[in-house]
């Protein structure tokens, strides 16, 4: 999900993206744990209003955070499980594969 994002940053296709030197790469996955690139960002941007706003109705010493208000798809984000060679040598087998059977 990383390099998708990126590569819509950069205007780039994800093929190009994956071509990035290691250094580059490494750069921007840290970058992205300081300031997160895409869909993340936002989501955070609206729990912020919502807890803003739920907070001023609510009671007395009764608080809520922009954190009860962000969305959990998984215990862990897509992209600590993303691994790049993994990946490749996965893409490799399927392309070995189609041209086993001459597609």
């Amino acid at each position: 999900m990383f390099a998708c994002q990126l590569a819509m940053r950069l205007g780039m296709t994800v093929g190009q993206v994956f071509e990035l030197p290691n250094t580059e790469w490494n750069l921007f996955w840290a970058f992205n744990r300081l300031s997160p690139i895409g869909d993340e960002r936002r989501d955070l941007n609206a729990a912020s209003v919502c807890a803003a706003v739920t907070n001023v109705h609510m009671g007395k010493g009764k608080r809520v955070t922009p954190g009860d208000f962000m969305p959990q798809f998984s215990k862990r984000r897509a992209e600590d499980r993303f691994n790049k060679k993994a990946f490749f040598r996965a893409l490799d087998r399927c392309v070995e594969k189609d041209k086993a059977r001459g597609t």
